[in-house]
Order: C-alpha cells, then sequence, then structure tokens
C-alpha cells in the first residue's frame, strides 16, 4: 500500500515538472515571438514567403547563428515552419497575430508590452511582496503609454463598430449628438473610434496622465477631429455636474486606486444627465480561490498578476455592484455581448 502511494505522488509530482517545463517553453515562445516582431523578421518571411536563417540575417543585419537558433525554436514551438532545404516560412495565418495590425487577432503589441515592460516588471516582484510599495507604470514613460494604444487600438475600433450600436442606452444619446465621457482614458483612442463611427457624436476623455493626454492630442489633431474630440487632463470630480449623456469606464476602472474608486464613480453619476447611463468594460477577479478555477477568469488573473507590480487592483464583480450602488446608481445590469464572449455592465442614473 505504502509503496502504491508513493507511486501516485511520484506520478502527480511528474505531472507538475511536465506541466512547469511546458511553462518555460511558452517564455521562450514568447521571448522569441517578441524578439522577430521586434525585428522584423515575421514581415521580412511574408514579404519573402520563404528564406535561409541566412538570408533573413543578411536582409536585416543581424547576426547569423542568432538568427538561426530563432528560426528552429519557433519552428519547434509552431509559429514558423520548414520550407524547403534549410528554409522556414510562416506557418498559416501566423502573419495575422504577428504582423496584421488593427484586428482583434494581432498580438504584437502585447509581445512588445512583455518583451519590453512587463519581464522587466517581474524582477522587481520579490521586492513588491516585501515591502508592498507599488512601482507606477508611468516610470515606463511614453513607450509604455504607445504600447498600451497599440494593444487597445482593435478593441476600441471593434467596441465602437459593433458593440455600442447593440446598446441603445448609449447608442441613440450618441447617434443624436450627444456626449459620452470616458474616465480614465489614456490616448483617447475610444474617442476617435466612437466619433468615426457616430458622425454627430461628442467625446470628452479625463485622465491625469499628462504624458497620454499629449500624446492623444497629438493623434488627435492628426485626424481631424478636435471638434468634438476633446481631452483633458483633469481629475474626473472637475467635470461640469449633468453635462454628458453617457459615460464610459474602458478597461479603467482597475486603474483607480481603490480608496479613489468612490469619489470617481460618484464623480461620474454626477457629471451623467438624468437617465444617462455608464457602462463599465473591465475584468472582473475571481473572489475566491474556487472561482479561480473557472477558464472565463484566466484574463483576468493574468491582467491582475502582469499589473500586480503597480498597485493595480481588478474589482470582483460583487465590489463592482457595491461601487455602482454605493455611488447612486439605481439600476446595474450585465449584457452578454458578441455571443458571450464579452460582458457589459450598464449602470443609469435616476
Amino acid at each position: 500500500m505504502a509503496r502504491t502511494l508513493r507511486l501516485m505522488n511520484e506520478q502527480e509530482a511528474l505531472q507538475h515538472v511536465a506541466r512547469a517545463i511546458d511553462w518555460f517553453g511558452g517564455a521562450i515562445a514568447i521571448s522569441a515571438t517578441g524578439v522577430g516582431i521586434e525585428l522584423g523578421l515575421f514581415e521580412a518571411l511574408k514579404e519573402r514567403g520563404r528564406a535561409t536563417p541566412e538570408q533573413l540575417a543578411d536582409a536585416l543585419a543581424l547576426n547569423g547563428r542568432a538568427v538561426d537558433v530563432w528560426a528552429k525554436t519557433l519552428v519547434h514551438d509552431g509559429p514558423l515552419e520548414p520550407a524547403g532545404v534549410g528554409e522556414v516560412a510562416l506557418a498559416p495565418v501566423v502573419d495575422l497575430p504577428a504582423c496584421a495590425p488593427r484586428t482583434l487577432y494581432n498580438l504584437a503589441p502585447l509581445f512588445e508590452f512583455h518583451a519590453r515592460f512587463a519581464s522587466r516588471d517581474f524582477l522587481d516582484l520579490p521586492a513588491f511582496f516585501r515591502d508592498g510599495v507599488a512601482r507606477p507604470a508611468a516610470r515606463h514613460g511614453l513607450p509604455l503609454v504607445r504600447n498600451v494604444a497599440r494593444q487597445t487600438a482593435s478593441m476600441h475600433a471593434v467596441f465602437a463598430s459593433t458593440v455600442l450600436p447593440a446598446l441603445p442606452e448609449v447608442a441613440v444619446p450618441l447617434a443624436s449628438g450627444g456626449t459620452v465621457l470616458d474616465a480614465g482614458c489614456g490616448t483617447g483612442d475610444l474617442g476617435i473610434q466612437v466619433c468615426s463611427e457616430f458622425s454627430a457624436a461628442h467625446y470628452l476623455g479625463v485622465d491625469l496622465d499628462s504624458i497620454s493626454i499629449a500624446e492623444g492630442r497629438r493623434i488627435v489633431a492628426a485626424t481631424g477631429l478636435e471638434e468634438r474630440v476633446r481631452l483633458e487632463a483633469i481629475a474626473v470630480e472637475a467635470v461640469a455636474p449633468a453635462s454628458v449623456d453617457a459615460a464610459t469606464f474602458f478597461l479603467s476602472l482597475h486603474e483607480f486606486p481603490l480608496e479613489a474608486r468612490p469619489s470617481a464613480v460618484a464623480a461620474v453619476r454626477a457629471a451623467l444627465k438624468p437617465g444617462g447611463w455608464l457602462l463599465v468594460f473591465d475584468e472582473l477577479y475571481p473572489a475566491t480561490p474556487l472561482e479561480a478555477l473557472n477558464s472565463g477568469a484566466r484574463t483576468a488573473i493574468q491582467f491582475q498578476y502582469e499589473e500586480l507590480l503597480w498597485g493595480t487592483v481588478v474589482p470582483t464583480a460583487n465590489q463592482l455592484d457595491a461601487l455602482l450602488y454605493g455611488a447612486g446608481f439605481s439600476e446595474v445590469v450585465r449584457r452578454p455581448m458578441l455571443e458571450g464572449g464579452i460582458e457589459i455592465v450598464l449602470a443609469r442614473v435616476s
């Protein structure tokens, strides 16, 4: 009996070891893919169709042995495949996540995020576990601002063109020339997308990060939408009462410090005209270890870990409800969208 238990324990241990080895392989694949995107190796293969590592290295003025190791690593992991004698090519449709811009399939900005920012932040996590002192994302400056803008660009486009028209609570006032307030707007790309889809709509984006606002204003100026897309480096509490027709926290509520959230949500409620709706699109964190087993919790769990060092706290569903009702919203509803792929939270001012 003791021998059987020992064998069972060893088998379980081997399963965990095998899982850990897969994790290591995933980390290497993330690094290699990020390198390939940053150096233009994927783009070069897309243009050529197939090439030897030596040809790629010569074309991009790179180290030949390094490119050879890169190619064999990604052939093993799947993004590349053998093609002829000594040549490699992109695996089918790999160009979508690695090359094609502004689609939901494009993961290039996320690979860049992990390679340039998350991997460096992870080195500081042990210190954070000991002292609990956050290292704000602002330390990464404009490069991170631009990376986050690229990460969210396709989501903003799909949201404005597909999700928002199916939400009459928000779409109707915007189509009639109303104004939407975006709390924690970043560079304000959401405003560009919304005002491009709704020709009469107006957008007010507010964010305390002056770097994001300056970058956003530069981008808005190039679109010719300055009259309808306004960005302000102010707190949401500074927005005039009853001045907007709709509002949103679009992947931003979790960025507000815990102690500032009640005031921020209450300020958004005050800024809404009677009958106006707040739309919250954000991850919701599992409240218990058991909930963490749900496959639907994966994104929130990963999101929270990536931003743990920054002091980010992703709210649970109950915490979000408490915030909304505590701020005086009279009705809170959840609306599955895109065949249940995402869930929008709507809160109404009576």
